[in-house]
């Protein structure tokens, strides 16, 4: 991780995802964990930290801070989170039960995805620091459809149903990082 922070210093939210391991979660403990996540979303923590900016120490906080007019948990970027988290808490006695994956993915998995909700004050930096627990989405998702015992058929749809809801995730990312760092915004593609 310190190498890391050479390259970028997001990569320091790792330190809190590998904090998060030595904890030991529960279903309950994540539910209190994503509550204080959604309230955390609902606080000015923004109007704060633009505030705290003017501060000569804190003063690179600014920079950072540009739009921090995001508030609460109901729009469009909050929405398919939610229901993520929902979906693993749901499952989460059973995909434990069943050792269908190590319980420290899954409980990095909501951990993950909550701190988008405590940095919602300003979403690129949400998005962005939360990506590194969102990317387990790959391990957790099948493993909730392997709970379900049904036909070829349907574990088929289900399977190519979350492997595009995952590249059409992929794809807003990609998108959204393109526009915010000023490349034309078809032409990220490498060809």
């Amino acid at each position: 991780v310190a190498g890391l922070y050479f390259i970028h210093k997001t990569s320091l939210v790792f330190l809190v995802l590998l904090a998060s391991e030595l904890m030991h979660w529960d279903r309950k403990k994540l539910m209190l964990l994503v509550a204080a996540s959604l309230i955390a979303s609902l606080l000015p923590v923004g109007e704060l930290a633009v505030w705290l900016a003017k501060v000569p120490v804190f003063s690179r906080l600014s920079y950072y801070l540009g739009n921090a007019d995001s508030y609460g948990f109901w729009d469009f970027k909050s929405l398919p989170r939610l229901f993520l988290i929902a979906l693993a808490l749901y499952h989460y006695d059973a995909l434990v039960k069943r050792q269908a994956l190590p319980k420290r993915f899954l409980d990095t998995y909501v951990v993950g995805i909550s701190i988008f909700f405590f940095l919602r004050f300003d979403d690129l930096i949400a998005a962005r620091l939360s990506i590194y627990g969102f990317f387990l989405a790959i391990l957790v998702l099948p493993a909730i459809v392997d709970l379900y015992d049904k036909t070829k058929l349907m574990k088929g749809i289900a399977f190519g149903g979350l492997a595009l809801l995952c590249a059409l995730y992929l794809e807003k990312e990609l998108l959204a990082m393109a526009g915010q760092a000023g490349i034309a915004k078809y032409g990220y593609y490498v060809p």
